[in-house]
């Protein structure tokens, strides 16, 4: 009896993690195509949250009071990333083609600008200890300390990284993937490769269509295990073992929130139970195409073509 009440507490929660209710943004209206963007938190909690994002080009979008365009990148700025250990110089940092990283303040002026010897970065990402990991086309995950402006330590991939994404909650582990069906687990501080996954048969179904190329384009970490997504389908990991498999008919874009996985493909969201990989809620909208979609602050923002940013609950 008390078993089957804790399944129903269980499925209960599942359910309602997401309720596909659109809540009110301080994100304004955007009028170029936004690769990815991040809520810029203040010091002070009475003040409101700021916004960066990033285009296809070197220029970063600042969102405060007024809309300024931040030129302080000579190419293509690849990512964003916000720092959770921060202090009054360093709120947030960017990363571009050429190897520049530049950490900002609140405000949206930088203070600190680090040149990593390897060119081709792809992506950024905060780990253990309030460093920064930048990924690389060049088989490299670059780690920085943003205190003294140094290279810590390099991690040596056997494939170009064009995913890296924290595989551990207290950030002492990555996720790399970029080849047909691998993703590459290290530890941060030594490098070492830790486990290596098998993802292919998440490409091997045939009545599946395909969104993505044949490779993981997202890993999260959901009690303490990973969590991978390419598009098409889901699998949950416990080490290099499978726990968990599922589908969602095309959906192409994730996140987990309260431990949940959300999808949203063309016309709904779907929330799946990470216990069972059933699908427990399906919520029909009409929006414009959704170029990208993440979780801030406990509530879901997608970012479409039109230029809207909006919020879910």
């Amino acid at each position: 009896m008390q078993h089957d009440r804790a399944q129903e507490a269980e499925e209960g929660e599942a359910t309602n993690v997401f309720a596909g209710v659109q809540v009110p943004t301080t994100a304004p209206q955007l009028r170029f195509p936004v690769l990815q963007l991040i809520e810029v938190k203040p010091r002070s909690p009475s003040l409101p949250a700021t916004w960066a994002a990033i285009g296809w080009g070197p220029e970063i979008f600042f969102i405060d009071d007024e809309r300024k365009i931040l030129t302080a990148h000579t190419s293509r700025v690849v990512a964003l990333a916000t720092f959770e250990k921060r202090d009054m110089f360093n709120a947030w940092a960017s990363a571009s083609e050429d190897g520049a990283v530049i950490l900002w303040d609140e405000n949206g002026s930088w203070s600190f600008k680090m040149k990593v010897r390897m060119q081709a970065l792809t992506t950024l990402i905060e780990v253990h200890g309030g460093k920064l990991a930048a990924g690389s086309r060049q088989c490299s995950v670059h780690v920085l300390d943003p205190h003294t402006g140094t290279l810590t330590n390099t991690i040596k991939c056997g494939h170009e990284v064009l995913l890296l994404k924290k595989a551990s909650e207290d950030g002492k582990r990555i996720a790399t993937s970029a080849g047909a069906w691998e993703v590459s687990v290290h530890d941060v501080e030594s490098g070492a490769l830790l486990q290596t996954l098998d993802t292919r048969h998440d490409f091997q179904i045939s009545n599946a269509p395909t969104v993505h190329g044949h490779f993981v384009n997202k890993i999260f970490s959901v009690k303490g295990k990973l969590l991978s997504f390419n598009g098409n389908f889901s699998s949950l990991w416990d080490s290099e073992k499978c726990e968990l498999r599922f589908a969602k008919a095309g959906h192409c874009l994730a996140a987990v929130l309260n431990g949940a996985l959300v999808t949203l493909g063309h016309d709904a969201f779907k929330v799946w139970d990470l216990s069972t990989g059933e699908c427990v809620r399906t919520v029909r909208v009409e929006l414009q195409p959704a170029l990208t979609m993440c979780v801030v602050n406990d509530t879901l923002l997608t970012v479409h073509d039109d230029g809207a940013v909006l919020a879910w609950r």
